[in-house]
Parts: structure tokens; sequence; C-alpha cells
């Protein structure tokens, strides 16, 4: 979703009651911009903390990931990491780019472990889970 289309910034005809309740609680950036509107160098981007001109990776093929990354480093300090989602394209498919677990899906949410994934955890999250897959949110 574009964040100017959320019901907290009187955005009208759009209700958007629990991204409300986070932007209350939270913080709200009213002015948030991306540095690259393209999947893989935003994820690259998120994952090692660099630009697309620092890095390089500009269009939808990613470089191999020569940088401690966000993962790599929170693991360190004790949390566990875990990439919930379809595979991450850009991605060989046994690296981990520093998470300790990763539970991937195809397009197919009902047919691989991204779908067992959310199934079990419909009881802890009231369904939410399911609702932000069929958004795509």
């Amino acid at each position: 979703w574009r964040g100017d289309t959320l019901s907290i910034l009187d955005c009208v005809g759009v209700t958007t009651p629990q991204l409300d309740q986070l932007a209350g609680e939270g913080a709200l950036f009213r002015r948030a911009y991306a540095t690259v509107p393209s999947c893989i160098p935003a994820r690259y981007g998120f994952l090692t903390g660099l630009f697309p001109q620092t890095s390089g990776v500009v269009g939808f093929r990613a470089k191999p990931i020569t940088v401690p990354t966000l993962p790599s480093m929170l693991s360190k300090a004790g949390y566990h990491s875990v990439l919930v989602g379809r595979n991450m394209h850009q991605l060989e498919a046994s690296g981990t780019c520093g998470y300790d677990q990763r539970i991937l899906g195809s397009t197919y949410i009902d047919n691989d472990e991204y779908g067992k994934f959310f199934r079990q955890m419909a009881p802890q999250t009231g369904g939410i889970l399911k609702l932000v897959n069929t958004m795509g949110i």
C-alpha cells in the first residue's frame, strides 16, 4: 500500500484501523521515501544498508552479498531472525543472507512451507496473516 492511503492521514474512502493503530502507537513518517522503487535493489539495500549506487544493484539482478547483513548482525546480538515469504528471487536457493531460518514459498500459498506457516499461525493471529497475504500488504 502507498503510505498516503492510510485513513490516519485523512485519505477519504479508506479505512485502515490496524495500520492507524500501529502508526498511533509507534512512529508515523509523513515524508518517507524509498531510495529505489524496484524490489531487488530495495531488498538488497535493506539487507546490507547500502544505497543502490553504492552496491551497484539497481536493476533486477542482484550481486552476491559480501558485507554483513542486518539479519546476521541481529543473530550475533542474540536475536533469532526468520525470513518468511515468497522466495526472494534474487537469492540463491541455499543462501540464507544471514537469517537463522527461512520459511519460503512459491506463488501458491497452499502447496509449501509458506502456506504451512500461515495455517499454523492462524489461531494466534486471528487470521490476520491470511488477510495480509491476500491483500499483498
